[in-house]
């Protein structure tokens, strides 16, 4: 199982855990380049981070939410989208739920490596 991680509390790598490949991206920015040649099992995206260049020149308050309705938008089916945030508002996970994503993970409530388990039982229910 591939999944791109798109956090900015994590260094840019590749690694693998337990046979999954985990990519890891800093900003939207990244994350989009990233997308034009590595289409990963689970995007998992976090709510706050830097935009640099990605958003057409707007500014957004939750950087996140709004990347995840574009890759919804952009992949559709072809990526399967989760977020991974520390204090997820009720309104966040609403907003999130509603631009695609299949689950919400509080960070504080759960850790990486059970997300990383729970992606890969809701990749075999396809």
């Amino acid at each position: 199982m591939r999944v791109l991680w798109l956090d900015d509390d994590t260094i840019p790598e590749t690694v693998n855990i337990d046979g999954m490949q985990i990519t890891k991206v800093q900003s939207c920015e990244q994350a989009a380049e990233r997308l034009q040649h590595f289409l990963p099992d689970w995007l998992l995206v976090d709510f706050i981070v830097p935009q640099e260049k990605w958003g057409n020149g707007l500014l957004y308050r939750v950087p996140g939410l709004r990347f995840i309705g574009e890759v919804k938008s952009l992949y559709d089916k072809n990526i399967r989208v989760a977020a991974y945030g520390r204090g997820v508002p009720a309104a966040w996970r609403k907003v999130a739920r509603d631009n695609g994503a299949e689950q919400v993970f509080e960070k504080r409530a759960i850790a990486f490596h059970d997300v990383l388990t729970e992606l890969r039982a809701l990749k075999e229910t396809l």
